[in-house]
């Protein structure tokens, strides 16, 4: 009985999503309410992006393990802002005096403002990537800007040079606890950097697409040779826990 009451509501909502797209598909709505967050869908944002916002499937696990992990004491940095969605659950739980985030795309960055504003919300938000030194990179920005990157992919429809900062430098300065990274395979090219304290909680998006298994694992080991523990892995988002800071 269980199992068919599982399935029934799995399939409830399964059909609700698909009517929720088939109707904004038709209504076209510039503004949509996504998990709780407003967010402006117009503009800029490819229909995939579009259809993933609508659906409900945009940075799901992310918001759900954020909504699990984070405590209204943390003290949150963000790598990979995106379009705000985490960064306003950041805020809305830790104060947006205690969210900080960083975002290369020099596109998203006005579509992210907005986001804030809506929801009434004001996280401090740079325009830059992390890498291990402070410096500059290429960004090849994509039509679907999730899938924007230093290693240029599919749809890519522009490259611009952005300005970087050290992932050490913004954890010595910020000092937070929590770090919340999602730069689409950029992070391999952190592995050697210091996570200082008081990092205690570390929540981090794999992307076995762009890097492929064994690099995946070369960034896992960084992030638990730096005194961190697996706590849970969730399908592509994986959280650790420092027990004992260094």
């Amino acid at each position: 009985m269980h199992v068919f009451l599982r399935r029934f509501v799995n399939f409830s909502s399964s059909m609700s999503r698909m009517a929720r797209v088939r109707y904004q598909r038709i209504v076209r709505p510039q503004v949509i309410r996504h998990r709780g967050i407003w967010v402006p869908i117009g503009g800029p944002l490819s229909e995939t992006a579009r259809q993933s916002l609508c659906s409900g499937r945009y940075e799901l696990l992310e918001n759900d393990m954020l909504k699990e992990k984070l405590d209204p004491s943390d003290r949150v940095v963000e790598f990979g802002t995106g379009l705000g969605v985490t960064a306003t659950v950041c805020a809305n739980i830790c104060g947006s005096e205690s969210t900080y985030s960083y975002e290369p795309n020099p596109e998203l960055i006005p579509l992210v403002r907005k986001v804030f504003d809506m929801n009434n919300v004001s996280p401090t938000l740079c325009n830059a990537a992390v890498a291990k030194e402070p410096g500059e990179v290429d960004l090849f920005v994509n039509e679907d800007f999730f899938s924007t990157s230093i290693y240029k992919r599919e749809n890519t429809k522009s490259k611009v040079r952005c300005q970087t900062v050290g992932l050490a430098n913004v954890l010595k300065d910020i000092q937070p606890t929590f770090v919340l990274m999602d730069i689409e395979g950029a992070e391999y090219d952190l592995i050697g950097s210091e996570i200082y304290s008081p990092v205690r909680k570390f929540l981090f998006e794999k992307h076995e697409g762009s890097l492929g298994p064994g690099k995946v694992e070369e960034v896992l080991n960084w992030i638990t040779n730096e005194g961190f523990t697996l706590v849970e892995e969730r399908r592509y988002m994986v959280y650790f826990e420092r027990l004992e800071p260094n």
